[in-house]
C-alpha cells in the first residue's frame, strides 16, 4: 500500500477534474448505502455547495504513488451556508450552536487508507486554516452510534448536544479552536 505523501487543496491540484472524479469516487465507495438509485444526485447533495462555493476549504490527501486516499470538504460559516444546505440532515436542526461553532466538514478516505490517521491530518489542515481566519470552532453532525463518532472523538470533538429528526437519532459533535 502506498504511504501518504502530502495534504493539498483541491484548488491547488493541477489536475483538478481528475481529482474531483476521485473526490466523487471516495465519496461513492464511503456511502453507507448499498444501493444508491441515483449516484449523480447523491454526489450532487454531499459536494456540490463545497466545490462551487468553498473550493478553497477542499483539501485532498495524496499517497506517494499520487493516488487521492482522502478528501475533506469545509465550509467556515454554517450560518450563512444555511439556505444551500438545508437539505443535509440535522444542519437546521442545530442551528442554535453554529455560532459557537461555526465551521463544518464533510470528511471521506478510501477504506484501505482508514485508521492510518490520514483523516486526522486532514482535519488538522483544514483547523489551522480556520484559525488563520479567526474561526473559532468546526462541528459535525452524525447518527447517535455511528461507528465515525470515535474517529471525530480521537480528533479532539466532543459530544455537544443530541436530538431527534424523524427516526435519525443526531449528535452534534463540536472542538473548539
Amino acid at each position: 500500500m502506498d504511504s501518504l505523501s502530502r495534504i493539498e487543496k483541491y484548488s491547488d491540484s493541477a489536475d483538478a477534474a481528475k481529482d474531483w472524479a476521485e473526490i466523487e469516487a471516495i465519496l461513492l465507495m464511503s456511502a453507507r448505502q448499498t444501493q444508491i438509485a441515483d449516484k449523480q444526485a447523491f454526489v450532487a447533495h454531499w459536494t456540490d455547495y463545497y466545490r462551487h462555493n468553498q473550493a478553497s476549504l477542499i483539501y485532498v490527501a495524496r499517497t506517494v504513488e499520487d493516488r487521492l486516499a482522502g478528501y475533506l470538504a469545509g465550509c467556515e460559516d454554517s450560518q450563512a451556508a444555511a439556505s444551500a444546505l438545508a437539505h443535509h440532515a440535522g444542519f437546521a436542526l442545530f442551528a442554535d450552536m453554529h455560532a459557537a461553532y461555526p465551521a463544518h466538514l464533510h470528511i471521506n478516505c478510501r477504506p484501505e487508507y482508514r485508521s492510518q490517521g490520514i483523516g486526522g491530518q486532514l482535519i488538522e489542515a483544514f483547523s489551522e486554516d480556520l484559525r488563520d481566519r479567526s474561526v473559532g470552532g468546526l462541528h459535525v453532525v452524525t447518527a447517535k452510534g455511528a461507528r465515525n463518532v470515535r474517529f471525530y472523538q480521537r480528533n479532539g470533538f466532543r459530544h455537544i448536544a443530541e436530538r431527534v429528526e424523524g427516526e435519525r437519532h443526531l449528535v452534534f459533535l463540536g472542538r473548539c479552536l
